[in-house]
């Protein structure tokens, strides 16, 4: 009952891809990932407490609003159209960064957005879901500490998987 269209990325050919079988290791079991450096970095087992990929692109001006005073960088932005009869939309998600914990409540920030007809509903306790958001100290049920390797991932920390659920205008074009 849902029809995507119009479908198009912004940001590094790296910092994008699919993935299949990961609901072990992440809660999802296959979806699209995105990630503000190469996504094979997302590979796991986590042996490197500081892997990062830095790919030199821009961030997003939407996305540092959120943020402000930090600045965003190596942005990576999927965005298309979507037309359903239902008033309302879920997409779930996992937010995940190897900014935790060790930077944590600092200027290195990674975040996530999901805007829906420009109303961001990846949101947790009316805040962005980001490292400074979502951590083991704030909001520990909602946080995955991974400095173990105890997941079969990469990065440090995660989310629980999350809903972004927002109202839609039914079967009209609405952006995702």
């Amino acid at each position: 009952g849902v029809t995507l269209s119009n479908a198009r990325f912004t940001g590094s050919a790296k910092a994008a891809g699919t993935f299949a079988g990961a609901a072990p290791a992440i809660g999802i079991d296959a979806g699209v990932m995105m990630s503000t450096g190469d996504v094979l970095d997302l590979q796991g087992p986590n042996n490197d407490e500081a892997k990062s990929t830095q790919l030199g692109t821009p961030g997003d001006s939407a996305l540092g609003l959120l943020v402000a005073p930090y600045d965003t960088f190596d942005a990576a932005i999927l965005q298309f159209d979507l037309v359903t009869a239902s008033p309302t939309i879920s997409i779930k998600y996992v937010f995940a960064s190897e900014e935790y914990n060790e930077f944590v409540d600092t200027a290195y920030n990674d975040a996530v957005a999901i805007f829906v007809n420009g109303v961001n509903c990846a949101n947790f306790g009316g805040r962005p879901v980001a490292v400074n958001a979502i951590n083991g100290t704030l909001t520990p049920a909602q946080f995955v500490d991974n400095t173990s390797g105890a997941r079969f991932t990469q990065m440090d920390g995660m989310t629980i998987a999350l809903d972004c659920t927002a109202a839609v205008n039914p079967n009209q074009v609405n952006s995702i």
